[in-house]
């Protein structure tokens, strides 16, 4: 009787493991997109701080507001919630809250600032086994 080494056997493998993994994909396991992207804000510099939130449309267990806090550059990605970080497919509606330091206001205090929203008027769909999304937004001169 003849027996296949095991090497040979670990060969033969390889490519039914690389098939697996190119079906598999980049997620996470989890069924979350990751999304991240830029900030950018028509006619002026960026604020203090903000923070997009998408909110989903649709309710269930695992749907929940996400979001993140924009970096200096204007860049932000989602805030991982517990230990995941992305959206479920599904559409959003996103949501920006920015802070702009009042006239003579102090930056140390929260009373310094005035709190500003915007809505984008498009919704966000994330389509289920997407690749990583990159949403970026200008907010206007004068937002809604």
């Amino acid at each position: 009787m003849y027996t296949i080494p095991k090497n040979a056997r670990v060969a033969a493998s390889v490519p039914f493991i690389l098939v697996a993994l190119l079906i598999a994909g980049c997620s996470s396991g989890t069924g979350m997109v990751p999304v991240s992207g830029k900030l950018t804000f028509a006619g002026r510099e960026l604020p203090h701080t903000c923070r997009i939130t998408f909110v989903p449309e649709a309710s269930g267990p695992d749907l929940r507001p996400m979001g993140g806090e924009m970096h200096a550059d204007g860049t932000y990605t989602i805030t991982p919630f517990k230990g995941v970080s992305g959206l479920f497919p599904g559409t959003y509606v996103v949501r920006i809250a920015f802070y702009d330091l009042r006239p003579g206001g102090n930056p140390d205090s929260d009373a310094g600032f005035i709190e500003r929203q915007y809505v984008v008027p498009e919704k966000l769909v994330i389509e289920s086994g997407s690749r990583p999304v990159t949403y970026d937004v200008e907010v206007p001169a004068k937002p809604r």
